[in-house]
């Protein structure tokens, strides 16, 4: 293999891992947005007035803040 074709594999590689890059954090933005939406279909069938609404929303907000600040900590 000459010197220019190793130059255009290790050039396909990078290619392939910045598309993988990108498609993993697409998914990690659809799965947090199927979360907000799942996380809101369960606060409006449970909630029986505005303040149910807020408080709801607020305790799932600082468990979301908590978990995603645990996962930073631990480097996942």
């Amino acid at each position: 293999m000459s010197s220019s074709h190793n130059k255009g594999l290790t050039h396909g590689l990078q290619v392939g891992q910045s598309l993988l890059g990108s498609q993993v954090v697409l998914a990690t933005y659809f799965f947090r947005f199927l979360l907000w939406v799942s996380a809101g279909a369960t606060v409006c069938s449970m909630a029986n007035s505005k303040k149910d609404v807020a408080l709801l929303t607020a305790v799932f907000l600082l468990g979301l803040g908590a978990l995603e600040t645990i996962l930073a900590l631990l480097g996942s």
